[in-house]
């Protein structure tokens, strides 16, 4: 692995959310647009994002963590990703594959470098179902959990970054779990 520093949180960025796994997308639904723009402290970034739920973010300061980035080959055995396509369940496939892979990594190397702080969420969508075993049509608490965002440069068709949001959540509700989003800028 090498060392490298994070160059790509820089605006004018802007990502587009192309998949978010259940435990994520009440929080990050595709196909949703947001960027990275320098906390007012000077020190780290905070998200500018329309969501549905718009506090999410209120108040949220995302730090450089970590000191190694390995390659995205490295972590999924890939060297790139096709281009997106909603309508193509192949390239979705390749995505998913790529997402558990690289969720494997993160558990596995905690120093990998990216951004983390603290982000404000609904413990799962309104309406969502829960196992009959939980309460049931309870209204989502909200809590407090951390996020982990990855950049990999010229991974999507070899020339345009990718971006991982992973949330390693803490169950506090039944479908709060890990979570991982992918954005294409």
């Amino acid at each position: 692995m090498k060392e490298v520093q994070l160059d790509m949180w820089q605006p004018p960025r802007q990502w587009r959310i192309v998949t978010a796994d259940t435990d994520l997308a009440h929080v990050f639904p595709p196909p949703s647009t947001f960027s990275f723009v320098p906390a007012s402290s000077g020190a780290g970034f905070n998200i500018k994002h329309q969501t549905p739920t718009p506090d999410c973010f209120c108040n949220t300061v995302l730090v450089r963590a970590g000191h190694t980035e390995p390659t995205f080959e490295q972590m999924t055995g890939e060297t790139e990703l096709p281009e997106w396509a909603d309508d193509n369940d192949v390239i979705k496939g390749k995505y998913s594959t790529a997402q558990d892979r690289m969720r494997s990594h993160f558990l596995l190397d905690p120093d990998v470098q990216r951004l983390q702080g603290l982000i404000r969420v609904p413990c799962h969508a309104h309406g969502a179902k829960l196992a009959t075993k939980f309460v049931q049509n309870h209204s989502p608490m909200w809590i407090q959990t951390l996020i982990h965002v990855y950049q990999f440069p010229s991974v999507v068709n070899g020339d345009a970054p990718l971006l991982v949001i992973w949330a390693p959540l803490s169950p506090v509700c039944p479908l709060n779990g890990n979570g991982t989003v992918i954005g294409l800028s």
